[in-house]
């Protein structure tokens, strides 16, 4: 309940999220009233290859437009694949990455990530190593505000082992 569709088709099986339209960029959003906190999941998927990947992406600190949809060109997301944890900013679709630190990824395997914001800092763990420790910065400040989260969906390739995320 509360969850929003809002790009793509999502759904569940054996008590796991998954996106049913298989296309990148597809997001799942709430507002989770969080402009500080902490989210956990599990998540698995095909996280190993540069070229065909399924990777759900833990999103959070997501915009509102002034009309109060979600604006899906501005947040936060960490990504685990290709042996690597990524703190990524969306900023008017621009993706650029804010950290990353190694760790090795398995296809079809569960890890565990987490990600805590407060204020400016921000700390992701894989399996609960802390991986990823960062400050936001100058205009990336403006994420502070945001308080919705959720997932996006990110595709390369052809169909390989479906992704999901607990």
């Amino acid at each position: 309940n509360g969850w929003t569709a809002t790009s793509g088709v999502w759904g569940i099986s054996s008590e796991r999220l998954y996106s049913v339209t298989d296309t990148d960029g597809r997001l799942l959003t709430r507002d989770l009233n969080l402009k500080d906190g902490v989210i956990q999941t599990t998540v698995r998927g095909t996280l190993n290859s540069g070229t065909t990947y399924r990777s759900p992406a833990l999103v959070f600190r997501i915009a509102e437009d002034r009309n109060g949809a979600i604006d899906t060109t501005n947040y936060l997301l960490v990504r685990l694949r290709q042996a690597l944890v990524d703190l990524r900013k969306v900023d008017a679709s621009a993706e650029p990455s804010l950290a990353t630190a190694t760790q090795t990824t398995t296809d079809g395997v569960d890890y565990q990530l987490r990600v805590q914001f407060r204020g400016t800092n921000i700390r992701v763990w894989v399996d609960d190593v802390l991986l990823i420790n960062y400050n936001l910065l100058g205009t990336d400040l403006k994420y502070l505000e945001y308080a919705f989260g959720g997932w996006r969906w990110d595709v390369g390739g052809s169909p390989a082992t479906a992704a999901r995320v607990d």
